[in-house]
């Protein structure tokens, strides 16, 4: 994460100052980015281009050349030319159309040229290490083409708003190039008119922060970003304020209950006894529980009287959270309602005469989270954890049991999930797989290139046996130069009987064959007890409780009998009384009121729990500066944001509730305490999330999943430009915040006259397999 945090502040400072190379004074043989003239209507920009260089690389036997231009940055499409080009900011009125219009040019024509294609960043592990190289892959439909690229050598970027500013970016692309007439073009000159149609600026009467009354925080930001800055335009506050709908108050009585799987959970009067509950000013019939702002249906055995008694308990179905961050689940437990919401009771007593029903269609699940790949080709909202890598002749070797196979002539599914890491366009298809179950090959899987290849395979599930089955995954050589690919996990879809194991059965209506609402008839056997409980959990929120079933005794076992209507998609749960589960935790919430609109401040830290009494000192010093500061836990966060769920999103909506709901001035610095890591669900057993980031698929594909604490300030539009100053103090215990929190309150009571204080080092490579860092750092 270190490695990722470093790309990413360096990515920043390099975006930023090549926004404001227009502001550098003019001089011969410099590249210069220049505002003319500027009225309310148009600007005049004029881009001259006359420091740049070449040099030639080789890659794949073949002879390139990549131009170089200061202050420029770099196309980033891989594949295609890898030009450079100079942008800047532009702001607008709210309501305003953009229109361009070039006036004048001057340019130069160049023969003789093979630009390289922007190369894709591969990364390889061997040993232990991760070896990194640049791989140029020409995109061969434009490289085979007669037109030059790109064909616009001015263009607009995308719109956002930096803060309480609207923007859109200029984007200047000086160097085209022809692919099939080795032609280089270079405008020298662009003289070009950005017509303003409609809106208008307008002086704002919005205050400012308390410490700053003379002086806007981003004022020096503003002036270095913003091509046309003048200060004392309209501040656009957004009308419309942002607030995140709840659906449900948290009371002066919430418990949060844990729970990390599927399942009937039950509290019982211990439990609630050790969470600190007074049971004896309890009502229970006004028991409720909530999850994500639903109420759900439960039961509460011994509420009759209106005292929860020892002996009572509350029986409720909890599922574990389907997030990428995330398998646990909070549910909340309330009585503040003048009567909780109940299960619905249905009576499912066998009356008529039906056949019962044989077999129907189980899924097994097999995914292992060992390996984390970040940089996935096409991987954007994909997953970058996988189970395996595999060469050719390596394979994976596994062993699934399963239960209560039906005796029948039917397929059974297997459907699996791969990815290709490597392509090798001279061979096609180049990835080869082959899946065998308990050593019949059932399958031979072939695709091409760096995709997710997603197949489901049918076979006799006569090849099946009762409990342990031997799956072989292994990849065959197909002749490439380098083939690798991923084993992301695979299911088994099987016939099975109504035959519960080991007291519980998940188990569903058959797919086809029956009419909607059609009688139908379950008889689960195999249970070691009759003390038998059945729901439908169809809808999570809306479970039923079945009653009336009958069981009687089969030898050693019990089976249940019992009737139903057929829709389709139902299903159920199945167990004795001894298999209902307890959840991880339960405890007291500690209210907060982050969702108040009477809420102001400055300076918002966001931190862990472990860390708020260590950022006391800080907080005091920037107090003492003037600064409004709000310290806030990270839980409190989620608790009012999301339900109690760990999701970094949480934090992005709760500074965005702050920006447009808070009493003005409008929070100006963040600070996060407490590291990060990409390892959300904590499959590697290596880091704590103390405070989550944002990881994002980078723009051009080379650095892949990257962390980003900005995301979190970007709360006005959809754009990546930052609303708020945001930082982060990355410890892992109670110390390294207190060393941190003290050397940054010793640094700023030094005197500020020490000469060391005004010098910056900044250390920089050039360009290698490591990849062109400034390059691909342009917005």
């Amino acid at each position: 994460m270190l490695q990722k945090r470093i790309y990413l502040i360096l990515a920043i400072i390099f975006f930023f100052s090549l926004l404001s190379a227009h502001q550098k004074p003019k001089a011969p043989f410099q590249n210069s980015l220049e505002l003319v003239r500027s009225t309310k209507d148009e600007l005049i920009v004029e881009l001259r281009v006359s420091d740049f260089q070449e040099e030639d690389i080789y890659q794949g036997g073949e002879i390139f050349q990549r131009i170089k231009a200061k202050g420029f940055g770099y196309v980033n499409q891989p594949g295609k030319p890898m030009l450079p080009f100079s942008g800047t900011l532009v702001e607008i009125p709210q309501g305003a159309k953009v229109e361009l219009e070039i006036l004048d040019y001057e340019k130069s024509l160049k023969s003789n040229y093979h630009i390289c294609p922007f190369p894709e960043l591969e990364i390889q592990r061997k040993d232990g290490k991760i070896f990194t190289y640049e791989n140029y892959i020409k995109d061969e439909d434009l490289y085979s083409s007669d037109i030059y690229f790109p064909q616009r050598i001015v263009e607009l970027g995308f719109q956002g708003k930096l803060r309480d500013k609207k923007v859109v970016q200029l984007k200047f692309l000086p160097f085209q190039f022809n692919p099939q007439r080795g032609q280089l073009i270079v405008y020298t000159s662009i003289l070009v008119k950005v017509k303003l149609v409609g809106g208008q600026f307008k002086r704002s009467e919005i205050g400012l922060p308390t410490l700053y009354t003379k002086k806007d925080p981003f004022e020096p930001v503003y002036r270095s970003k913003i091509l046309n800055y003048s200060p004392g335009k309209e501040r656009h506050i957004q009308n419309e304020a942002y607030f995140k709908k709840h659906d449900f108050n948290f009371f002066e009585n919430a418990y949060k209950i844990k729970v990390a799987e599927d399942g009937i959970y039950k509290l019982t009067y211990d439990d609630l006894t050790r969470a600190g509950v007074d049971l004896p000013s309890l009502n229970p019939e006004k028991i409720d529980v909530y999850n994500r702002g639903q109420r759900m249906g439960i039961l509460v055995f011994g509420e009759e009287d209106q005292v929860f008694d020892p002996g009572d308990c509350i029986i409720f179905y909890g599922a574990k959270n389907e997030s990428p961050y995330s398998d646990t689940n909070f549910y909340w437990l309330t009585w503040e309602a003048e009567k909780g919401l109940r299960m619905e009771k249905k009576d499912v007593y066998p009356e008529d005469i039906l056949p019962s029903l044989e077999s129907y269609i189980y899924q097994v699940h097999l995914e292992e989270n060992g390996l984390y790949y970040p940089n996935v080709w096409q991987g954007r909202e994909q997953s970058h954890w996988f189970w395996k890598s595999l060469l050719p002749i390596q394979f994976l070797q596994d062993t699934v049991d399963l239960n209560a196979l039906a005796d029948m002539d039917e397929d059974f599914c297997f459907r699996i999930v791969l990815r290709g890491k490597t392509n090798d366009t001279s061979v096609d298809p180049d990835h080869h797989v082959q899946i065998s179950i308990n050593s019949l090959v059932i399958s031979d899987l072939f695709w091409d290139g760096k995709i997710e290849y997603d197949t489901t395979v049918y076979f006799a599930q006569t090849i099946l046996e009762e409990k342990e089955n031997e799956i072989k995954i292994q990849s065959v050589s197909t002749g490439t130069f380098v083939n690798q690919l991923y084993i992301d996990y695979y299911e088994i879809g099987y016939w099975r009987r109504y035959r519960a194991a080991e007291d519980f059965l998940k188990f569903g209506v058959p797919e086809s064959g029956l009419s909607h609402h059609e009688k139908i008839q379950f008889e689960l056997e195999n249970f070691t007890s009759n003390q038998i409980e059945i729901f439908e959990v169809s809808n999570p929120c809306s479970v039923k409780h079945l009653i009336d079933f009958s069981v009687h005794a089969e030898g050693p076992t019990y089976t249940t009998k019992f009737q139903d209507e057929f829709e389709k998609g139902k299903r159920y749960l199945a167990l004795t009384r001894g298999k209902i589960k307890s959840p991880v935790s339960i405890e007291k919430d500690q209210p907060s009121d982050l969702v108040s609109t009477s809420n102001q401040a400055d300076y918002i830290i966001i931190t862990h729990p472990d860390f708020f009494q260590a950022v006391k000192p800080l907080k005091e010093l920037r107090e003492s500066e003037g600064l409004k500061v709000k310290v806030v836990k990270v839980t409190d966060i989620y608790d009012e944001f999301n339900h109690g769920n760990f999701d970094p999103s949480a934090l992005k909506d709760f500074l965005s509730h702050a920006y447009f709901n808070w009493q003005l001035p409008q929070p100006t610095y963040v600070l996060l305490i407490g590291d990060a890591s990409y390892d959300f669900k904590g499959y590697l057993d290596q880091n704590i999330n103390y405070v989550p980031t944002h990881l994002f698929i980078a723009s051009d594909g080379r650095f892949t999943e990257i962390g980003s604490d900005s995301w979190f300030a970007c709360v006005d539009g959809e754009d990546d430009l930052a609303d708020l100053l945001i930082g982060r103090l990355s410890g892992q215990s109670v110390s390294d915040i207190e060393n941190m929190v003290g050397k940054t309150i010793q640094y700023e009571r030094m005197l500020p006259d020490q000469s060391w204080r005004k010098r910056i080092l900044f250390v920089a490579d050039n360009p290698d397999a490591g990849g062109d860092f400034e390059g691909v750092s342009d917005l």
